[in-house]
C-alpha cells in the first residue's frame, strides 16, 4: 500500500541574511487524507497540480482549492490540509 503522504525535496537553498532556509517539495497525498495540525517557521506556499483539497487554517474559514490554484500560509500559522475523493 502507498504511503498516504509523500515529500519529494526538488530543492533547498539559503535565504540571505535571515538564518531561513526555503524548501522546494512535490508533496502528493492519497485521497481523504488529513496532514494533521502543524505550523512552519517560514512562509508555507503552494500549488495544486491535480484535483483540490481544503486548507483549515486556525480562526479562518476553510479554504477549498483546485487544481491551477495556489495559497499560503504565515509563518507560525497552525494549519492543516485535507483531500477529498
Amino acid at each position: 500500500m502507498p504511503e498516504p503522504i509523500t515529500r519529494t525535496i526538488m530543492e533547498t537553498f539559503d535565504v540571505p541574511d535571515s538564518g531561513y532556509e526555503t524548501v522546494m517539495m512535490l508533496v502528493e497525498m492519497a485521497p481523504h487524507v488529513n496532514s494533521g495540525l502543524h505550523t512552519h517557521p517560514g512562509f508555507d506556499c503552494a500549488y495544486v497540480l491535480e484535483g483540490g483539497l481544503t486548507v483549515l487554517e486556525l480562526g479562518k474559514p476553510a479554504k477549498p482549492i483546485r487544481a491551477g490554484e495556489s495559497w499560503h500560509v504565515l509563518p507560525g500559522a497552525v494549519h492543516e490540509v485535507k483531500i477529498g475523493d
